[in-house]
């Protein structure tokens, strides 16, 4: 091959080179990219999954969730409520919440399955029915097709019952009282 022969041959083969590292760097960009976003994917779908897990709702109407009690803490917490009972309860959540100088308290407990829940309230009915309580009678109101028990005491209103597999007390300040249970009946169902 004679040297104007050999300098093209040697320019194509750069030029070739160069368009064969760019068309490498386009596809590790284009695989980088891809990768970035499954896992952006993986990191939302763990947050999400991870909020989707606490029985708690951020917010019921007007009330903003400000402090959560979980695992043990809240467990003792029940059962110390309940003098000693035992509860047959697989998870326990308490919040705390607040809409300016009105306060409310949620409870949720995570019962082995409906019937179990529903033998937690039919339970929590007939003590407190028997005046082993401070709260004043239970009454049972529908809310949105859903039966809760309602009674005063202590500047609240207190309501309880069933969500699937889940029993939800709710005590609040008696302003807002109606209109938070109207909201948290809709929230956890």
């Amino acid at each position: 091959m004679d040297n104007y022969h050999t300098d093209c041959f040697r320019h194509v083969a750069r030029l070739h080179d160069v368009d064969l590292c760019s068309k490498i760097n386009n596809m590790n960009i284009v695989k980088i990219t891809k990768l970035a976003i499954v896992l952006l994917l993986v990191l939302l779908a763990l947050g999400c999954s991870t909020r989707s897990n606490s029985l708690l709702p951020e917010a019921i109407g007007e009330f903003e969730l400000a402090h959560t009690m979980k695992g043990k803490e809240a467990e003792k917490s029940v059962t110390s409520m309940h003098k000693g009972a035992k509860m047959t309860l697989l998870k326990t959540e308490i919040g705390d919440y607040y809409a300016g100088n009105y306060k409310a308290k949620l409870w949720v407990g995570k019962a082995k399955n409906e019937t179990s829940a529903n033998i937690l309230l039919k339970r929590m009915t007939k003590k407190i029915s028997k005046g082993e309580s401070p709260y004043g009678e239970p009454e049972n109101i529908t809310i949105k097709s859903k039966k809760v028990v309602e009674m005063e005491s202590m500047g609240q209103t207190h309501y309880y019952y069933t969500a699937k597999d889940k029993v939800v007390w709710l005590s609040v300040d008696i302003d807002l009282a109606s209109e938070t249970i109207s909201k948290l009946v809709s929230i956890v169902k």
